[in-house]
């Protein structure tokens, strides 16, 4: 039986090393360059996101945060950031506006079940 699995790196901005061993499932296809990436959904063609880039999206959006409130600097200019360091990491193709709609949808559910179990 094959291997299907994948070793991914992230190196932050601060030189520290993250480095996350990830089993291959049904939602996610190593590509050919080793690169994790996301198939689509069979039943509405809609992407999956992965763990690894959730976490990339929450962080990234954490990192730019100041720049969302004070900078004075584009949102539409800050989500197409944030989505080119994902597709940069996955070899993905999301757009600013998936990214900022995935972002809200997180932040959505966060606040219905934290009424739910608080």
């Amino acid at each position: 039986m094959a291997n299907n699995n994948a070793l991914i790196t992230f190196v932050s901005a601060n030189n520290n090393a993250l480095v996350a061993f990830v089993s291959n499932t049904n939602n996610i296809v190593p590509n050919t360059n080793n690169i994790v990436t996301n198939n689509t959904n069979n039943n509405n063609n809609r992407l999956l996101w992965t763990n690894l880039q959730l976490d990339v999206l929450i962080n990234e959006r954490r990192r730019l945060n100041f720049d969302f409130h004070y900078s004075g600097c584009s949102h539409v200019t800050l989500w197409n950031i944030i989505a080119a360091k994902i597709n940069t990491i996955f070899g993905t193709n999301y757009t600013g506006v998936q990214c900022k709609t995935k972002f809200q949808n997180l932040v959505s559910q966060y606040h219905v079940n934290k009424k739910i179990y608080i």
